[in-house]
């Protein structure tokens, strides 16, 4: 999902993602962050609003939301046939 950030101009892109698999480096957000549970299910388009951890409101506007990219069982099947030849 790519955003850009009303106060700063700062445009992003994130994936949200469960707990374990949360790094902020790697630009993966955790669904159980305020920001995280607010991105779910949002529009290109849509704004919101939320407080940061030091109190500051923020506000975001989604322009583009794409699903993570998925390896089917089939590749994943010939990668690993691959690698052991």
């Amino acid at each position: 999902m790519t955003f850009v950030d009303e106060s700063t101009g700062r445009q992003q892109t994130v994936t949200v993602v469960f707990p374990p698999d949360a790094d902020i480096g790697e630009r993966r957000v955790s669904v159980l962050t305020p920001i995280g549970a607010a991105l779910i299910g949002i529009a290109p388009g849509a704004s919101i609003s939320w407080k940061t951890r030091t109190g500051e409101t923020r506000e975001l506007t989604v322009i583009d939301v794409r699903p993570p990219e998925q390896v089917s069982d089939t590749a994943t099947a010939v990668e690993a046939r691959a690698s052991l030849s």
